[in-house]
């Protein structure tokens, strides 16, 4: 059983500078103020369950499990947003900064205030076949779903030709429920008296009614959300655990990624569209460790660990339309990462560790995530952590 409510204000209700601008050689300027509030109050509920039955024959070696979820969501939002335009003629015969001589005839003001209350059910469920092929060895075969709940969208426009009434309707529908039905089929294996993992799987996510962000043309961070697309998410996962010695434990795993929006539908013209990607989704990606005890006595343990990682290039924050979307791919990158510490060391009535570390010790420049506003405007980097390095003492008893 699971209960979750949250509730949330987005408040800036005080009247604010949007935007302004000269216009043309008039000597006069226009600007934009705006206000603007939305509150949240979300509730969802579920339950869910599983069963596991294993049949006699095949000496009881295969193992078919059914689980069921049933969730339900309630979105209510409202939603105050105004924009007020003014034609200023200024006092001191500068159109760019403001003057309290500034004189301002108001050529425009609209107001949108609606409010949403929508319910949203699911019913999803999971069917897991495995197999034991020896007592090392497991295969296994599943198939799950899963749903993301509809809501609200509190960047719709205010005016314009996508604004007023229609935007108005497009909040109180709302945008409905995203699913995804997952497969997978992999292999589960330990090997060399345990001393070897090995597992490896393909798998395949379908993703329908998938919820879009849509830009609204010649604004600057209004946009409308819909059920727009269909996507496929396909690859495969290798992972390896060996202990190559009592002394040295070695990992290693690789990932492979296929993904593609299938097809969306823009709300606004009604056209289908190829221009969104998934974003910060890597075709490869691996990772190498190491776990190394150099020495090991009753006066403690010395130990060495070390992890590199390759992440692919990816696309940024756009879409195929933006002027900027081959700049903004993000390039691939590799992260060292070590730490060199001595355990274990008696002390006191306790136990003491000193280590020294450290974090991308190449100082890759490397960015995680890109944020895109829209065409019309910049895109915020996240980027990763430079070089780091420290000592940690540690005592415990």
């Amino acid at each position: 059983m699971y209960y979750f409510e949250e509730e949330g204000i987005e408040d800036n209700n005080e009247v604010h500078h949007q935007l302004s601008g000269p216009l043309g050689n008039t000597g006069q300027r226009v600007e934009v103020l705006t206000q603007q509030r939305a509150t949240i109050n979300n509730d969802a509920w579920a339950i869910f369950s599983q069963v596991t039955w294993n049949p006699d024959f095949w000496d009881s070696r295969l193992s078919l499990t059914l689980g069921a979820r049933h969730s339900e969501d309630g979105r209510q939002s409202t939603f105050f947003r105004r924009l007020t335009t003014y034609l200023v003629t200024p006092g001191d015969g500068d159109a760019q900064d403001r003057n309290p001589n500034d004189i301002g005839i108001k050529i425009a003001d609209t107001a949108i205030d609606p409010v949403g209350d929508k319910e949203y059910k699911d019913d999803s469920f999971a069917y897991i076949a495995e197999f034991d092929l020896t007592e090392d060895i497991n295969l296994y075969a599943k198939q799950t779903e899963a749903y993301k709940s509809g809501g609200f969208n509190i960047r719709e426009p205010v005016s314009g030709a996508f604004g007023g009434d229609a935007s108005e309707r497009r909040f109180r529908n709302g945008f409905d429920e995203e699913k995804v039905t997952a497969q997978e089929i992999g292999i589960k294996a330990q090997l060399l008296d345990n001393r070897l993992r090995l597992n490896g799987d393909v798998f395949r996510s379908k993703f329908k009614d998938q919820q879009l962000n849509f830009s609204i043309p010649g604004s600057l961070t209004d946009t409308s959300v819909a059920n727009a697309g269909t996507s496929t998410l396909q690859g495969f996962e290798l992972d390896m655990t060996w202990l190559a010695s009592r002394s040295l434990l070695v990992i290693v795993n690789y990932a492979y990624l296929d993904s593609e929006i299938d097809e969306a539908i823009n709300p606004l013209s009604g056209e289908t569209t190829n221009q969104f990607v998934f974003n910060s989704a890597p075709r490869h990606a691996y990772t190498a460790a190491i776990d190394w005890t150099l020495s090991e006595s009753d006066r403690g343990r010395l130990a060495l660990n070390a992890t590199y990682s390759f992440t692919d290039e990816r696309n940024g924050g756009g879409v195929k339309e933006f002027t900027t979307f081959q700049a903004d791919r993000q390039d691939d990158f590799s992260v060292l990462n070590a730490r060199l510490g001595y355990y274990d060391i008696p002390f006191l009535d306790g136990l003491l560790t000193v280590a020294a570390w450290g974090k991308n010790l190449a100082d890759t420049v490397y960015t995680i995530n890109n944020i895109h506003n829209l065409p019309q405007a910049g895109r915020a980097s996240l980027w990763g952590e430079p070089r780091t390095y420290g000592l940690d003492l540690i005592f415990s008893y």
